[in-house]
């Protein structure tokens, strides 16, 4: 009840109040006001029971009204954060292009996980629109669309950043990886439960052995024609998709083996 008083005194004794700059009327007319409305007890400066809930309620009600102020000086930080955002220079997908593209036509390779998974991601999106049973080099299957393509996959990767495509065996299952810079990344990971992209400084997964391939070279020996007809193919599908995502440097890269 306290609170309700002095609440009555600032209104009562401040600018414009009944009893404006006398503190000492306004404490006076608040105390009778609440005495005669049966929230204090005759005399007294002592809540009475329904003081006591009055004084309860504008409490809570005061607890609300904090929290709304709060809530509206966050709303406000917010704005403020995002002003100043849209000032800067674009983060979008258009300016991770240009910045992609620039990177990929001064020919450097990721030097960190966190920037091969950044960097790879884009590639990996627009392999999910084109994977399908006729470009797969092996088993093919429907519920984990990358399997099948971890080769056609590395010679992508190694293509767009160079490196050493690697070979080994995940679950017991051949598989291909690419390392560069120190770093492993697979973007097929999903068809063994792993994560779509990953990357990893030093070995990614055991007993890995060098594949000899040159990046944007084609594979001409052995049984390599039928790889190269199916790299050939998912290429042609993937490029179109990697333009209309704004990809034009990963489809430029990737498209410049003839």
């Amino acid at each position: 009840m306290t609170d309700q008083l002095r609440r009555c005194v600032r209104r009562v004794a401040g600018p414009g109040g009944s009893a404006e700059g006398d503190v000492s009327a306004g404490f006076a007319i608040c105390t009778s006001s609440l005495q005669r409305g049966g929230y204090l007890k005759p005399g007294t400066n002592q809540p009475t029971f329904r003081g006591a809930l009055r004084a309860a309620a504008l409490s809570k009600q005061a607890e609300h009204a904090s929290a709304m102020d709060e809530y509206e000086q966050m709303l406000a930080r917010i704005r403020k954060h995002r002003a100043a955002r849209s000032k800067r220079p674009m983060r979008g997908a258009a300016n991770r292009t240009s910045s992609f593209s620039a990177y990929l036509q001064a020919g450097l390779a990721p030097t960190t996980v966190r920037e091969a998974c950044e960097r790879l991601q884009p590639l990996r999106e627009a392999l999910e629109d084109v994977f399908a049973c006729d470009t797969a080099y092996g088993d093919c299957k429907p519920d984990r669309p990358s399997a099948g393509h971890c080769f056609l996959a590395s010679m992508m990767v190694q293509d767009l950043f160079g490196g050493q495509i690697l070979s080994g065996q995940v679950n017991f299952i051949p598989h291909y990886w690419v390392r560069v810079n120190g770093i492993e990344v697979d973007i097929t990971g999903d068809q063994f439960n792993k994560p779509k992209v990953q990357a990893k400084k030093g070995t990614l997964y055991k007993d890995g052995t060098p594949f000899v391939r040159r990046p944007q070279e084609r594979l001409r020996q052995g049984g390599n024609a039928r790889v190269m007809s199916l790299y050939d193919r998912l290429r042609k599908r993937l490029l179109p998709v990697l333009r209309k995502n704004g990809q034009d440097a990963i489809a430029a890269r990737i498209g410049a083996m003839k």
